[in-house]
């Protein structure tokens, strides 16, 4: 996700492919999940003025709700609210969606479509509320970089370690 937050073209990669790809498969619960945040964060790009196609994505996402782990559930919503926010022709789909699961039994998707509901309410404030993640710092983004890199240019070293590694877990198993 990093990479795709903080590279543009990359975003639109994503994004298309996720959408191509989410209609293509019966997809399981983390590839779900990660579909619903890219489109929730980059279905603009995919849409651009074809209002079918937003509706296509919300339709797609919505249908696989039911069938997904509490915390596929979370995410959804939140790229529901997304959506919401970027497509005024899906906002009445979205909003009885969320009144539908206000009164769910899971704490967490109840509380969460009730906070959508008030949020997405404020149409003055909720392109705001709502918009796209930013790109991450790029002193963090420098730091798990050169940790990368340390590890790929010394690729002999890590081989040598595992050997290593290994040598001792048989050592081990030997005394056992």
């Amino acid at each position: 996700l990093r990479i795709i937050i903080n590279n543009d073209t990359v975003q639109v990669f994503a994004a298309k492919a996720t959408y191509k790809y989410l209609q293509e498969v019966a997809w399981k619960d983390p590839f779900i999940r990660i579909s619903s945040y890219i489109l929730g964060e980059y279905a603009s790009l995919v849409v651009k003025d074809n209002m079918k196609t937003a509706r296509h994505i919300y339709e797609m996402l919505s249908e696989k709700y039911p069938l997904v782990s509490e915390t596929t559930k979370l995410v959804m919503l939140s790229a529901f609210a997304k959506l919401h926010a970027s497509f005024p022709v899906l906002r009445e789909q979205i909003t009885r969606f969320f009144e539908k699961y206000e009164r769910s039994s899971i704490v967490e998707v109840s509380d969460r479509c009730q906070d959508y509901l008030f949020m997405t309410s404020l149409e003055e404030l909720e392109p705001f509320i709502f918009e796209p993640i930013p790109p991450w710092d790029s002193g963090e983004e420098g730091e798990i970089i050169d940790d990368e890199i340390t590890v790929t240019e010394n690729n002999a070293d890590v081989i040598s370690n595992n050997k290593r590694d290994q040598n001792k877990e048989d050592d081990l198993f030997m005394l056992l």
